[in-house]
């Protein structure tokens, strides 16, 4: 009798134990799903373009939509070209690295890709110039050269940098473009690039001129360089 008695004691003690490791599975599976299977994150920009010295905010939008535990921590693959505080990042140098935001919470994370761009010119390695005067607007706004560059671009190298200029009652945006007539390569295709710190806006303009060694534009009748974002 005592003998019964035990095994039935020992098998009440086996199904109990069967039961809690059971419900702690279900348990654990149900957090996991709440918070893996039903949140996604992503950064708000995919890819940034920023010019050397400029700074940028990054933020992070939940799926659904939450008001809560939407806590991240930011890393960047070389803080020696971004530097991080907080969600505020500044292009410290030349360069591409990746930006990351890993969620707190939800064990989810993405990526955005850097590129820290510095444009200057270097005219003497090059023997002529073409200049342009011209009127350049940018999504309806006139350049401001307190948040916008342009400069002109050849094989994928600046060769030229507008600049703001007035002559009395006009102002223009004058280029001094560096290049070769007769390049060894064939003919030099001229493109104007534009970037606003304001909203790091970079891309290429929708015009195109031979390298010619000539002035193009004047002071009356500059060519006209427009660029809307809606349009692409």
């Amino acid at each position: 009798m005592r003998r019964l008695s035990h095994i039935i004691s020992s098998l009440c003690v086996m199904t109990l134990t069967i039961l809690s490791v059971t419900s702690c599975a279900l348990v654990d599976f149900d957090f996991d799903e709440k918070l893996q299977g039903k949140y996604d994150m992503h950064i708000s920009n995919d890819t940034v373009f920023v010019m050397l010295g400029d700074t940028f905010s990054l933020s992070t939008v939940f799926s659904p939509d939450s008001k809560a535990l939407t806590a991240v921590q930011w890393a960047t693959t070389d803080d020696s070209i971004v530097a991080i505080n907080g969600n505020v990042f500044t292009a410290v140098r030349p360069g591409t690295t990746y930006v990351t935001a890993t969620s707190v919470y939800h064990n989810v994370q993405d990526s955005c890709f850097v590129q820290v761009m510095k444009w200057d010119v270097s005219p003497y390695q090059y023997p002529q110039e073409t200049i342009f005067y011209a009127q350049v607007a940018v999504d309806d706004d006139m350049f401001d050269p307190d948040f916008m560059t342009i400069a002109a671009f050849i094989n994928g190298e600046c060769r030229g940098l507008g600049e703001l200029k007035k002559y009395g009652d006009v102002e223009v945006v004058q280029f001094r473009v560096w290049g070769e007539v007769k390049a060894t390569d064939g003919p030099e295709i001229i493109r104007f690039r534009i970037y606003r710190s304001d909203n790091l806006l970079c891309d290429f303009m929708p015009y195109s001129y031979f390298f010619d060694g000539e002035t193009h534009g004047t002071l009356s009748s500059p060519v006209i360089l427009e660029y809307s974002s809606n349009k692409q």
